[in-house]
């Protein structure tokens, strides 16, 4: 296959989850890096959501259900499948 494989695991053992094609190949390796990134970027925002629940009962503050950041946040955890 043409263009930039991103892998799951090493090449080795791994599985291909995406081949980015199509682009300027800098934009494949941009699209790939954000691809093979994205396991990483999800468990950092479901922490980031967690500790800003702890926080709020932690400190006798109303969860900030309003704020468009958190819903934001919420709804791309959601979108991810989490």
């Amino acid at each position: 296959m043409s263009g930039t494989t991103v892998w799951g695991g090493d090449k080795t053992h791994g599985n291909a989850v995406a081949v980015c094609q199509g682009f300027e190949r800098e934009e494949n390796r941009a699209n790939a890096a954000l691809i093979a990134s994205a396991p990483d970027l999800l468990e950092a925002l479901r922490d980031m959501v967690d500790e800003v629940a702890a926080f709020a009962q932690h400190n006798d503050c109303p969860l900030p259900v309003m704020s468009k950041f958190y819903i934001a946040a919420k709804n791309a955890i959601a979108k991810a499948g989490g």
